[in-house]
């Protein structure tokens, strides 16, 4: 039964190439507000149920005359294999959700996850697992139907999931039902950071003529709106069109359903996948899909723009189409893999991130593009303001002896890339996979392969996916990524690794007075730590904010007037914590304070660095990389402000990169009009 009613629908023409193609619908609703329930044990359908999933052909449409096609260069070298440098090993890595944990067995299981400030959060089809983030210990696990059991799901499949920084929420949603007349899209937010307490549930009526049933969802986020879209199929398994839907993401926290849902047609293509935006002021949300692998010898993606208020949002279709001059098979393929065969869906675009002024995506391909033998991924820098591609390249073995695919992407606030992906060979079980790109690598290049989990097994299911999960901390510099592989014993498993940048600011001591309660202290360079950590009965907690606030008690025979010392790494991490007694004048020391304001700023920005900091360099770095102003100082010892006039520059998010002897420091800085 469609619970939701239907208060208007208004057409308009959205593009010059396709006038009256896009609908609306807008319909409010409240929503309820439970906590998480336990685990069902009695729930164990029979493994191996999950529907096959629904496509499309390749083939989507041409491009715009005198669209700027990338140069992916003249050889294969670059573009397809890893550079020589060796990716970083994890900093930390656990299991996450396993089939055999609530009994329910479905292939595939569309492996998902995010990362929030004290925990990690797994979806699957199989269910729903919370755990701690620094020991990755079980706080909950439930099945996905007894999750959403607040809404009487009838068959909920393809789960996803994101922890919104700005406003420390957890966000799950999944299609429910795979018939035109009961399918539903469920939603679920949390009402605080903590994924163990109370969530409002919502659900959507996906179509309210009953002609159509939603599938694959795929989500993002910015300051405005949660956005989620899905492929939409008739009873007969046709794709008709593309369902958007955009909530207004501050009244769904608090327990308020505004959305509305956008129809794109079948001429638009499939899986349009919206971003997940880290500039907080960044009020355009963007989306994108795999629009042609094969065109005259040419590549395609294709933009989309989300604009207006977040109660009356628009959805823009324009001319822009990034373009590369290699080419891609696009569709569904069978690759063989340790004797089995194993199916990898086609290159719908599986991750976009907005991160430093561009955009950043990821997909699988088939490759070569006439009768594929392999399964590769394609990762892609788009500059939003034009669609001109920035950088490209491909994870990709020519000789097919490897197999990189089902991929995920995250890009922290530096520029640093992790890409997470499943490797397949002839030779070995499959591996939980990542390759990593530091800011300051060549361009269109990754460092080498880094398997992190090895499968005890191989499982020949058929299907291996859909999708992974790769995601930045809420520090905004910790990259994490959850991809599967095969335990012993039932099932799959999935396994997470967090990567953590060498390039994070200076490693520093801080020593700071405890004897007043409650008193925060700033932390420079950028840091957004979120550890807690309990020595006795004492804690130092890092706010979401740049702030550490020191609570008396570490120890029984701590006195007043006492001194904590803890030796934080530049990332954000807590690495010891003692009790000392030192002199009042060691209040901070080893540190590099300094500020970089106003931000946003329209004509200067002022820098004010600590006097006796020796040598400096000041620079300031557009999204591409280019250094566009620049103060070099041999001495900081008598002057500790400066100034860098910006009037000239355009509006866009720069990097203000100060070099000291005690490290670099990045700090991102917004030029507005």
């Amino acid at each position: 039964m469609k619970k939701l009613l239907l208060i208007q629908i208004i057409f308009f023409a959205c593009s010059t190439l396709f006038s009256q193609s896009i609908k609306i619908y807008k319909y409010p609703n409240a929503g309820s507000i439970l906590s998480i329930p336990q685990p069902d044990k009695n729930l164990k359908p029979p493994y191996n149920i999950k529907p096959p999933s629904h496509h499309v052909p390749d083939f989507h449409g041409p491009v715009p005359q005198g669209t700027q096609i990338f140069n992916a260069g003249n050889t294969n070298a670059r573009i397809e294999k890893f550079e020589n440098n060796n990716s970083p090993a994890s900093c930390l890595n656990y299991q996450g959700l396993n089939d055999n944990e609530t009994g329910v067995g479905l292939t595939p299981p569309d492996v998902n996850g995010s990362v929030g400030i004290n925990n990690v959060l797994v979806t699957l089809n199989n269910g729903v697992k919370v755990q701690d983030l620094n020991t990755g210990a079980a706080q909950l696990t439930t099945t996905l139907a007894g999750f959403f059991s607040s809404l009487s799901p009838v068959f909920p499949f393809d789960p996803k999931t994101l922890y919104d920084p700005f406003n420390n929420r957890w966000i799950i949603t999944c299609p429910d039902a795979t018939n035109p007349a009961q399918s539903r899209l469920l939603l679920a937010v949390s009402q605080t950071d903590n994924p163990l307490g109370a969530w409002y549930f919502y659900s959507i009526d996906v179509d309210p003529a009953n002609s159509t049933w939603f599938d694959f969802p795929s989500i993002g986020f910015n300051s405005n709106w949660i956005v989620i879209s899905g492929n939409m199929f008739n009873n007969s398994g046709t794709f008709t069109n593309t369902a958007v839907f955009t909530i207004n993401k501050q009244t769904a926290y608090s327990g308020i359903l505004n959305v509305t849902r956008f129809t794109l047609n079948s001429t638009f293509g499939t899986t349009i996948q919206p971003c997940l935006t880290y500039d907080y002021n960044e009020n355009t949300e963007w989306l994108i899909n795999n629009w042609n692998g094969n065109n005259g010898g040419n590549g395609s993606l294709r933009l989309y723009t989300i604009t207006g208020t977040a109660n009356a949002p628009i959805l823009n279709t324009p001319n822009l189409f990034p373009t590369v001059n290699t080419t891609w098979y696009s569709a569904d393929q069978n690759i063989n893999a340790f004797g089995c065969t194993i199916r990898a869906i086609d290159s719908r675009v599986r991750s976009l991130v907005f991160q430093g002024g561009s955009i950043w995506s990821v997909q699988k391909i088939g490759l070569p593009t006439i009768s594929p033998t392999r399964a590769s991924t394609q990762w892609w820098e788009i500059n939003p303001a034009n669609g001109f591609v920035v950088q490209f390249g491909r994870i990709d073995d020519a000789t097919g002896a490897n197999m990189y695919f089902n991929p995920s992407l995250a890009v922290n606030i530096n520029r640093d890339v992790l890409i997470g992906y499943s490797h397949f060979s002839n030779t070995q079980y499959p591996r939980a996979s990542y390759a990593f790109r530091a800011a300051s690598d060549p361009p269109n290049t990754l460092q080498s392969n880094f398997d992190y989990q090895t499968s005890s097994r191989m499982e020949c299911t058929g299907r291996w996916g859909d999708y992974s999960s790769t995601i930045v901390s809420p520090n905004n510099i910790n990259l994490w990524t959850l991809q599967q592989y095969i335990p012993t014993g039932f099932g799959a498993g999935t396994w997470w690794a967090e990567v953590c940048p060498a390039d994070c600011p200076v490693n520093y001591t801080l020593t700071s007075s405890i004897s007043t309660p409650n008193i925060k202290y700033e932390v420079s360079n950028g840091i957004t730590a979120s550890s807690i950590v309990n020595p006795s009965s004492g804690f130092v907690k890092f706010d979401a904010g740049q702030f550490i606030e020191l609570n008396p008690g570490f120890s029984t025979n701590i006195t007043s007037g006492a001194y904590f010392s803890a030796y934080i790494d530049g990332c954000g991490g807590l690495k010891s914590a003692t009790n000392s007694q030192v002199t009042k004048t060691q209040v901070i020391a080893d540190k590099f304070d300094y500020r970089v304001y106003p931000n946003p700023a329209s004509t200067k920005i002022n820098i004010d660095i600590p006097i006796s900091s020796g040598a400096i360099n000041i620079s300031m770095i557009n999204s591409l990389g280019v250094e566009v102003k620049k103060i070099s100082v041999v001495d900081a010892k008598q002057t500790s402000h400066f100034e860098i006039d910006i009037h000239d520059l355009s509006a866009s998010i720069y990097f203000v990169q100060i070099v000291t002897n005690k490290g670099i420091f990045t700090k991102s800085i917004e030029k507005i009009k």
